[in-house]
């Protein structure tokens, strides 16, 4: 079966010893439709070329230590918390390129009409939840959100707990408080 050979996809040391005439021509030819000596110089390089493999990796996390700056999230549970966490601590107008984007839980936490807080925090969240399952196509369930006082000697806060499913892993609570990021 004749190989095919994609001179885009070559290193460019070996594009340069290749005519304009022919990688003008085309992109891809089969290896033996080229010239003899550019036959060789394409076999040379398949020959040596070694095999990468890499590990899966969904995002990458700032983690600020001596040995890196970037830690690599590796499960999709790893991946949608981390997603989670961050737009929780999003405030709206404080991001430069969306001022309309971020998360209004912690406002939506401090209304005062229990019934309307439920509807407006479900929302929110939902919200989130579906771009998020949409993003990496994963079927993300929101199985329960609770809303919990929690006071304190001079204040009340409201703690909001929510808890999700993911196919294939167990159940994530991810709590966000109302006195979130000011």
């Amino acid at each position: 079966m004749p190989q095919k050979v994609n001179i885009n996809n070559l290193p460019k040391k070996i594009q340069e010893k290749i005519p304009i005439s022919i990688r003008s021509v085309s992109d891809v030819y089969y290896l033996e439709e080229l010239p003899p000596k550019i036959q060789e110089l394409v076999r040379e390089y398949i020959r040596n070329e070694v095999p990468v493999s890499y590990r899966v990796a969904f995002d990458l996390i700032p983690n600020i230590s001596k040995y890196a700056d970037l830690e690599v999230t590796q499960t999709t549970k790893r991946t949608i918390v981390e997603y989670l966490r961050n737009y929780f601590q999003t405030v709206p107008g404080s991001y430069p390129f969306d001022p309309s984007f971020g998360c209004k839980l912690k406002y939506h936490l401090q209304t005062k009409d229990t019934q309307l807080r439920r509807l407006l925090v479900a929302d929110e969240i939902n919200g989130v939840i579906n771009a998020l399952s949409s993003d990496l196509g994963v079927p993300i369930t929101v199985n329960n959100i609770s809303i919990n006082p929690m006071s304190s000697s001079m204040n009340v806060s409201l703690m909001c707990i929510i808890s999700i499913s993911i196919p294939g892993e167990s159940n994530i609570n991810i709590s966000v408080d109302s006195l979130l990021a000011e």
